[in-house]
């Protein structure tokens, strides 16, 4: 159903990723960063489900690491296994994936409207 490995930017680009160090490890993203696991599948939820892994604290019991918190790959791998009985859910995923859409609109909103904000401010003191 999906494949997890370590990220390399010369492989063919994945579905999406899993941050796997930092605070924040077991977040899924859109886009690389440096330290990230890459996630082939053929699902269209499969982001929602990490997602809501990531939200309900699943990943936390196992971040290791004394200076830098990380997640081990084979965990990452166990802990989607284990909840792809929830992957039945799709329209509570299509929810989460219609609310994650709106947060995306707002914070494009909010930039905008900041640009708004500073322009008439420089106009207001020219």
């Amino acid at each position: 159903m999906f494949r997890l490995k370590c990220h390399q930017p010369t492989e063919q680009k994945p579905n999406f990723y899993i941050q796997s160090k930092g605070e924040h490890s077991g977040r899924p993203l859109k886009n690389p960063i440096p330290n990230c696991f890459s996630v082939y599948t053929e699902s269209e939820h499969l982001y929602s489900l990490v997602y809501a892994l990531y939200i309900g604290g699943k990943f936390k019991p196992h971040i290791g690491g004394s200076v830098v918190p990380f997640i081990r790959l084979d965990d990452a791998k166990q802990i989607i296994k284990q909840n792809l009985s929830f992957y039945s859910n799709t329209h509570l995923f299509s929810k989460i994936e219609s609310i994650d859409t709106l947060k995306e609109n707002i914070r494009k909103q909010l930039i905008l409207l900041d640009q708004l904000q500073r322009s008439l401010c420089n106009k207001a003191l020219q």
